[in-house]
């Protein structure tokens, strides 16, 4: 995760500060006075305050000599606490800036959980109650500022225990909608959904005669309090009970397409489906599978959004080539990811004692609060003891609420990465984890095939005509729509870039998919043309400064021109590296460039890169240098083998073995003539692996 840690302020009881997850202790944040500030920034959010009005909330009987003055020093500690942008302003007013409130986050996971199916919106009614507290009363002072705040919080919480109690009732727990719903009576006696939801539940269990109590007591209350009657639908209840009659449950209706993917409903359907089954303690694994372009990515993008937004955790790895001999890579990063995005408390309570763990996962190791454990004495003992330590974690942290672990690029993953991911899809059981990946069809075929027994395969075809006109109207190119489905065949990459060449203005459609993408990168210049090939010889991720020296361009010249391709979105920032934003663009731009250009970046690319034996025989294999590549390979495999990586070791190895049988059975070259031969190493340079991110 780049830029600065996220910041939560918790308004709900005590006033609480989390930073990157972690709690602030209450000195961090500076003296009661700038505590308070934080508290009516947070508490006013949205308004800008003068500063005579913050004045007369710090000090409300005898203000300093100089108040702006004193203000303005309270505001430079949160800033240097919090982040320079977590206070925008100045002594003309101040407002919370980059800055998020429980409230807020609490909100929106109800607004979302309500519009969910009963199992994931149960999780966010959970998350955001977790979010509010028990709404004890806060030690700080009483403040009439913050009456508006603590009548949202006891709202909020209402709301979330009303879900709870229909969530409960829509899967047949009515002893969880009878807690539920009286938590909320608890809050306030005269709640009257609260009752019904109570009585509903009272008659799921046969205990009729405790709904009229339930009822009588409502009854009551509202008479000597209000003067009024139950309303309809609560007597409607009452009737059912006295004569002892089963009351009907509305069911929750299903969700919006909230980011109007078009002609993906069926398989939106399956995806949430499947998380639906994760939230209920149902593990499971799915797998998308297409074509590059075909939305595989946006597709596990959007799985992800659903289950963040249902109060999920979310952790994503992905693949990437040139590191199938690092042990499950795509599934470490993803768990190295907890460490940057989740609270402390939580990582350490699933993380606890597992030296294992810390080993596999070096982010882990300081949660871990165990002595590191060296490697076992056999690859088999290591490849069980790391398996186990890894599920042992998903199934802890999945105790906290459910856990999405989402790969993409899945096809680029070395077989140790398919091996756990077979094991955890077996060994998960019923803890609350939903493993998804995206794989790309043709080349992840021996990754598709192991993993089809133990998951689910959602399969991505072409757009349908009717899908292809709704985004050609989205476009306002409703009347080509015919025409691009003619050109692209609902391919969804294809359609895209035609209809962003017909918003630039073009005269025609593209003719393929091939000249849209070199039509848009030769508009950002020639010399980040130039740059674009080259880094695509490198593979989908690349050094740029590795990228210019390839292309003979120095680093002044060369970073300016990826900007230029990174705001055309050709390209996307990851890390201390670019990605291609597909990897179509990626091969076009290599179809693009002549064979001699092409030949000689590779063999440039195998001596920048010698410290990468991986990247060394690829390069090695593309310009037919096969001693350099079987030599390369054989490095590899000894590396995978260090690692404890046997599975990879032994494809890595039977590469080299194959290339060195093919130059033994080859005929001696005639006298005098030369073949390709092992170039010299050169500078002992290399890409950096970029933060997970998906492709398409």
């Amino acid at each position: 995760m780049s830029g600065a840690p996220w910041v939560l302020v918790h308004l709900a009881g005590p006033l609480r500060v989390d930073r990157g997850g972690t709690p602030l202790a209450g000195a961090e944040l500076g003296s009661r006075k700038g505590r308070t500030l934080l508290r009516l920034l947070a508490a006013r959010r949205g308004d800008v305050l003068p500063g005579a009005e913050i004045a007369a909330v710090l000090w409300p009987r005898e203000s300093p000599s100089d108040p702006d003055a004193v203000v303005a020093s309270l505001v430079s500690r949160l800033r240097r606490v919090l982040g320079p942008n977590a206070v925008v302003g100045g002594r003309e007013g101040y407002r919370l800036g980059a800055v998020e409130v429980d409230v807020d986050r609490a909100r929106q996971l109800l607004a979302d959980a309500e519009r969910a199916a009963p199992a994931p919106a149960g999780v966010g009614a959970g998350a955001a109650l977790e979010l509010l507290g028990a709404a004890e009363g806060s030690p700080e002072p009483d403040d009439e500022w913050m009456a508006p705040v603590r009548s949202e919080v006891t709202v909020l919480r209402r709301r979330a225990h009303h879900l709870l109690a229909r969530t409960a009732l829509e899967t047949g727990e009515p002893a969880g909608a009878e807690d539920a719903a009286g938590r909320a009576l608890a809050d306030d006696p005269l709640d009257e959904e609260a009752v019904r939801l109570l009585m509903r539940a009272l008659l799921a269990r046969d205990l009729p005669a405790e709904a009229l109590r339930t009822y009588e007591r409502l009854r009551r209350a509202l008479a000597d309090e209000l003067g009024t009657d139950p309303a309809p639908a609560t007597r409607t209840l009452y009737d059912a009970a006295l004569h002892g009659e089963a009351p009907v449950v509305s069911a929750v209706p299903p969700p919006a397409d909230r980011l109007r993917l078009a002609g993906r409903d069926a398989e939106l359907g399956l995806l949430r489906a499947e998380w639906e089954g994760a939230c209920g303690h149902r593990a499971g694994l799915v797998l998308l599978t297409g074509e590059p372009g075909i939305g595989k990515s946006r597709l596990l993008e959007e799985l992800a959004e659903t289950a963040r937004r249902s109060g999920g955790v979310v952790l994503s790895g992905r693949a990437f080539e040139g590191e199938r001999s690092v042990f499950a890579q795509p599934l470490v990063d993803a768990l190295a990811s907890a460490a940057e995005t989740l609270p402390a408390a939580r990582i350490r309570a699933a993380a606890t004692g597992d030296g294992t763990l810390g080993r596999l996962v070096p982010e882990l190791a300081p949660f871990t609060d165990a002595v590191p454990v060296p490697p076992a004495p056999t690859p088999a003992v290591e490849r069980s003891q790391s398996f186990a330590a890894v599920t042992g974690f998903l199934r802890r942290l999945a105790r906290g609420g459910p856990v999405l672990v989402a790969v993409d690029d899945l096809q680029r993953a070395g077989r140790s990465t398919i091996e756990l991911l077979h094991y955890l899809a077996r060994h998960l059981g019923s803890a609350q984890v939903l493993l998804a990946a995206a794989v790309r069809t043709g080349e992840g075929d021996d990754v598709v095939e192991p993993l089809r027994a133990v998951g689910t395969t959602v399969p991505l075809g072409p757009l349908p005509v009717d899908a292809v006109a709704l985004l050609a109207g989205r476009a306002g190119h409703e009347s080509r729509a015919a025409d691009v489905m003619r050109r692209t065949g609902g391919h969804p990459l294809f359609v895209v870039e035609v209809l962003r060449a017909l918003a630039r203005g073009d005269g025609g459609l593209p003719t393929s998919l091939q000249t849209a993408v070199v039509d848009r990168v030769a508009g950002t210049g020639e010399e980040t043309g130039r740059l674009m090939r080259a880094a695509a010889v490198l593979g989908a991720a690349f050094d740029p400064l590795v990228a210019g020296e390839l292309a003979g361009i120095g680093a002044a010249a060369a970073l300016p021109a990826f900007e230029r391709a990174f705001k055309a979105r050709l390209l996307v920032a990851r890390g201390r590296q670019y990605e291609f934003a597909h990897d179509v663009v990626r091969e076009a731009l290599l179809v693009a460039t002549p064979s001699p250009t092409l030949q000689a970046w590779h063999a440039r690319a195998a001596d920048l890169l010698s410290a990468d034996p991986e990247a060394v025989a690829r390069h090695a294999e593309a310009i037919g240098d096969r001693p350099r590549a079987a030599r390369a390979w054989l490095n590899a495999a000894e590396a995978a083998l260090a690692r404890f990586v046997a599975s990879d070791a032994i494809l890595l190895a039977t590469r080299a073995a194959a290339i060195a049988a093919d130059l033994e059975d080859a005929p001696d070259p005639p006298a005098g003539s030369s073949g390709p031969s092992a170039a010299a190493p050169g500078p002992r340079t290399t890409t950096r692996r970029p933060a997970t991110a998906p492709t398409g």
